[in-house]
């Protein structure tokens, strides 16, 4: 009886904290967004520290989601929109079997989002190198987001599905207002977008116990 007491007691004491790390694809759901980018990728990376008796996790995290698209085959003239994120994620252990777990979860993220232009030429064919230059931020800001979803992991791997809310104002770059302007038109210097996204992720977790 003894024996089984300890046993059970080690096995809830399992993965108390873990490094998780995923990497995956973003698409877009507010249909003017996904008029322009069809596609991009995510990825965050975090420790995942148990509080409540294995079942309740909190994970500091940072991340990355970026949209491109070419919009020119010469020289590859791509348009991006690139968020660094900073933030912490909250996961409850719903359903949990052996190793195998489901888990709900809520993340709130501090966003750093850039929107710019890239181009790319010189290409040397000897080399196989190019040069790329990218343009100044047409848009730019800082703003909060709220992302829900699931979790689905076996041990050391795991399944993510979620949706992130994300509505920022940004910053147009001034040299656009002064064009504008020069046009004959005024343009608000704060531009309000909608940038929800849904993200399927493939993870990696490294247990430390």
């Amino acid at each position: 009886m003894l024996a089984f007491l300890l046993s059970g007691k080690a096995a809830q004491s399992q993965h108390k904290f873990k490094i998780e790390a995923d990497f995956g694809a973003a698409l877009p759901t507010n249909k003017d967004l996904k008029e322009i980018f069809v596609l991009g990728l995510s990825a965050s990376i975090g420790p995942s520290v148990a509080v409540v008796a294995d079942r309740f996790y909190i994970k500091p995290t940072a991340g990355l989601k970026w949209f491109y698209k070419e919009i020119e085959e010469v020289n590859s003239v791509t348009e991006h929109i690139r968020t660094w994120k900073a933030g912490v994620e909250l996961q409850y252990v719903l359903l949990r079997k052996n190793e195998f777990r489901v888990s709900p979860l809520v993340r709130l993220d501090h966003n750093w989002l850039s929107n710019y232009y890239s181009e790319t030429h010189n290409f040397n064919p000897i080399t196989n190198t190019s040069t790329t230059a990218t343009s100044g931020d047409l848009f730019k800001g800082k703003a909060f987001s709220t992302t829900v979803g699931l979790m689905a992991s076996m041990e050391h791997v795991y399944f993510k599905v979620d949706h992130e809310f994300f509505s920022p104002s940004l910053s147009v770059n001034p040299d656009i207002l002064n064009e504008a302007m020069e046009q004959g038109f005024i343009i608000n210097p704060k531009q309000s977008f909608n940038f929800n996204s849904l993200t399927i992720s493939l993870g990696y977790a490294y247990l430390l116990r």
